[in-house]
């Protein structure tokens, strides 16, 4: 970031801030007279998915700065990785819920992995860190995985509702610490 100032450059400290559930700039000893100019330097950009839909819907990063990335697919060639919970899609046609992470340098796909049963999955958000990785969502799947510790095992909705999620992966997504239904008394938990 910087200001212009009698024809030339003078540079200002500038840092993000997470404010609201926004991204914003910060800069410290901006003159409003002058022309601001911010200009973020990309670190890395990329693409993530298969031949068919993908949509990401919430992402995270841990201590390391990896990048831990959730959403949904209906993607049969989605970028898995082996010794993941569960290397392949549910069912064909419908959509599995995923988790990837991508090394801090966006330079690889670390680890990749649906989450699903036969029906659609989405997903809502993710957090890393404690070595593990938990992601929330709905299911429209009453084989969706759950845990034997699950304090609610059964997919119970009203008819044309779904179920709520909660499920807690290793840090390496290649088990299933924790997953539980999470169904509200009208069915209609999203």
């Amino acid at each position: 970031a910087w200001e212009i100032a009698e024809s030339a450059r003078q540079e200002l400290e500038a840092r993000y801030v997470l404010q609201d559930g926004l991204v914003h700039i910060a800069v410290a000893g901006r003159d409003p007279s002058r022309v601001l100019v911010i200009d973020p330097v990309l670190d890395y950009a990329t693409w993530l998915g298969g031949t068919d839909f993908d949509e990401t819907t919430a992402t995270a990063m841990d201590a390391n700065g990896n990048v831990f990335i959730a959403g949904l697919t209906s993607s049969l060639d989605f970028p898995t990785t082996a010794g993941v919970v569960q290397p392949a899609l549910g069912l064909i046609g419908e959509e599995d819920a995923f988790v990837a992470i991508v090394s801090a340098d966006g330079k690889s796909l670390m680890r990749a992995t649906y989450l699903g049963g036969s029906k659609d999955e989405d997903t809502f958000d993710v957090a890393a860190g404690n070595g593990l990785v938990v992601i929330g969502g709905r299911t429209e799947s009453d084989d969706f995985p759950v845990s034997d510790g699950a304090f609610d095992r059964t997919y119970s909705p009203n008819p044309g509702a779904a179920s709520g999620f909660l499920a807690s992966l290793s840090a390496a997504i290649d088990s299933l610490s924790f997953s539980s239904h999470l169904d509200g008394t009208d069915g209609s938990t999203t």
